[in-house]
């Protein structure tokens, strides 16, 4: 993986030559791929109980087996109870120790469902089905732009400088929302929404489809006031990008640690497909609560991070929520860590948080419960360094030993992002060129010179760690503190907001 994350930061730093040059899937494969002789020794010992693995990923690096209760006490060495989940009622098997071969041990990050307990069970797992939501065809783009009494749509094409006709023909390049815990769209939910905000587009206009994995059945017919953030996620991203082809990937496992191994798995399988090769550029995660670094065990963070590190180095834009919790730290026998949240504390995904406008809509501040902080597992890229590192130097040592959640991009809603790349990746395609893919370290090249700075309004965190106030802050500290939002870049709101415009012709 070192060495997969060296060649990620070559082809994606601005002034290196091989900038954009996109790794083949033989390419990435070659660096995920486990050694033939650990795959034949794994493969061997679960043989040897009779039991046949199959690939879970399409190098194999996750393995996926089915096996009984007693095979798999057998194998593993352990006991398996059944636990009930006191709030929902629902029960899970898990086991409190596992063990391996010793000449396995060194090669094997993680047995999954194992020793871990999430915070709510998960569902048994089907096959994906696909079904499609609305014919194919190309919308009209007419956005009326109002006001921002309210926020919608056209205040935020307003505020934004996003132009409400795209100017180039629509392209093929998909943009995937995953959504989790069950959630979906609802199909005349789409359709009230386009009515209300672009004249001319029907909901057979739109190219919607739906993947549903793990028993996502995505039902239609829920009433207005019972419809998911998704539908709203998905609603605003088309209402900026009305032109782009729009997948929703439903699972309804409710478990933050299955979820994604279910929709990270899932992607890199669909990555086989001559159509995922050629279109698959924007993934959008949707927000899944209670996803924090500490709720999935460690290693498989790293591995579900690995996931997302392939898919940028193909060329795709892994877009992500950063939390609504603000910064959330963790304190336990007088010792405080941070608390950052996941698939945002990632360094290969681009995560988004939240702005607010004042009441009468003249002025855009930090938000309080917008998410960031710092990870306590995964590095500070190299291109953040300039840009933080002044702002983080109070921390002292943490600065050496953490990685800034990509929080340097706080917009009103994370599918306003999605939408406008999948705009400027419109415009990119009519030029012959290829996506932008991980736009990150161009962004920090440029010190947020596509952004408008944000500098009023606070963040919140916990803990004194996390205090980053102006230099004449005086109050005593306290288990709730102010992060705020200061000229150039910093910790509640980055470098700020995006210019549609300055973003377009910097990603160019």
């Amino acid at each position: 993986m070192s060495l997969l994350e060296t060649r990620l930061l070559e082809i994606w730093d601005p002034n290196n030559p091989d900038y954009r040059n996109h790794l083949t899937k033989e390419e990435v494969e070659a660096f995920v791929r486990p050694r033939a002789n650990v795959t034949t020794a794994f493969t061997a010992w679960l043989s040897h109980h009779n039991i046949t693995p199959r690939n879970a990923t399409p190098t194999g690096n996750r393995l996926s087996v089915e096996m009984t209760v007693s095979q798999a006490e057998k194998v593993f060495n352990t006991t398996l109870d059944v636990y009930n989940h006191t709030s929902s009622g629902q029960t899970i098997i898990r086991s409190k120790h596992y063990s391996v071969p010793e000449n396995l041990a060194s090669d094997i990050s993680f047995v999954h469902p194992s020793t871990h307990f999430p915070s709510a069970p998960n569902n048994s797992p089907r096959r994906a089905k696909v079904r499609s939501v609305v014919p194919s065809s190309n919308p009209t783009k007419k956005v009326r732009r109002d006001g921002c009494e309210d926020v919608t749509v056209n205040c935020v094409m307003g505020l934004y400088n996003i132009p409400t006709d795209a100017g180039v023909p629509s392209t093929d390049d998909e943009v995937v929302v995953l959504a989790f815990l069950g959630q979906g769209l609802q199909g005349h939910d789409v359709a009230s929404f386009m009515k209300e905000f672009h004249e001319g587009v029907t909901l057979a206009q739109l190219r919607l489809e739906i993947v549903s994995v793990d028993i996502g059945d995505d039902p239609q017919g829920i009433s207005g006031n019972q419809a998911s953030e998704a539908d709203i996620d998905v609603e605003l991203l088309l209402g900026v990008a009305p032109q782009s082809r729009t997948t929703l990937l439903t699972t309804a496992t409710t478990s933050g640690s299955s979820d994604y191994m279910t929709a990270f798995e899932f992607l890199l399988l669909f990555l086989q497909s001559s159509r995922i090769l050629s279109y698959f550029h924007i993934i959008f995660v949707h927000a899944l609560p209670g996803t924090d670094e500490t709720d999935v065990p460690v290693e498989q963070l790293r591995s579900f991070c690995t996931d997302i590190a392939q898919l940028t180095s193909r060329g795709t834009t892994v877009v992500v929520g950063s939390g609504d919790k603000g910064v959330n730290c963790l304190q336990t026998s007088g010792t405080t860590t941070f608390q950052a949240d996941f698939p945002a504390s990632c360094p290969w995904s681009l995560a988004i948080s939240g702005t607010q406008l004042s009441s009468d809509g003249s002025t855009e501040t930090a938000l309080g419960l917008t998410g960031g902080g710092f990870s306590a597992i995964f590095q500070m890229p190299t291109f953040q360094t300039g840009p933080v590192g002044s702002y983080i130097s109070p921390l002292g040592s943490l600065n050496e030993v953490v990685h800034l959640v990509e929080a340097a991009h706080q917009y009103l809603h994370t599918p306003i992002v999605a939408g406008i790349i999948a705009t400027i990746n419109d415009h990119r395609h009519a030029q012959g060129k290829g996506p932008v893919g991980f736009i990150n370290p161009l962004i920090y090249a440029n010190n947020g010179s596509a952004f408008n700075d944000i500098t009023q309004g606070t963040g919140t965190a916990c803990s004194e760690l996390c205090r980053i106030t102006q230099s004449n802050e005086s109050q005593a500290p306290t288990t709730v503190v102010i992060i705020m939002a200061l000229s150039g870049w910093d910790a509640a709101t980055g470098f700020g907001t995006p210019d549609f415009q300055k973003l377009l012709e910097l990603l160019m």
